[in-house]
């Protein structure tokens, strides 16, 4: 899975499903922190096969993503919670309210701000 220079404006796209803005932690500290739900609702995408709810007072949606952007799992991380998904290697964190792509969704990351699915 391709991804764009800029770390924040992402967009993640399949049929049928885009998620709103999501930021790359594209460093240890941004990836430490995880997404920590913020008021502005931005996800965050980080590369890895595990993540950690130490620290968070409240659920996050999790999509576990393969190299090729393939959804291979979808699902929610308690506070204090452990996730780890060995055949993923990206993780996006969602705010809980979210909508989800479908486990098997071939997913794309596009720079700049979300258009509608289709191309509308």
């Amino acid at each position: 899975m391709g991804l764009p220079a800029t770390r924040r404006d992402l967009h993640l796209q399949s049929p049928g499903w885009r998620s709103g803005p999501v930021d790359l932690a594209s460093s240890h500290r941004l990836r430490l922190r995880g997404l920590r739900p913020r008021p502005d609702g931005r996800g965050l995408l980080i590369r890895t096969r595990s993540v950690h709810g130490l620290g968070m007072r409240e659920e996050v949606s999790i999509v576990g993503l393969g190299a090729d952007g393939s959804v291979y799992r979808v699902g929610v991380l308690r506070p204090r919670g452990l996730a780890v998904m060995v055949q993923c290697r990206w993780i996006l964190e969602l705010p809980i309210a979210e909508p989800l792509p479908t486990v098997g969704d071939g997913v794309m990351v596009f720079a700049g701000p979300a258009t509608t699915v289709g191309g509308a």
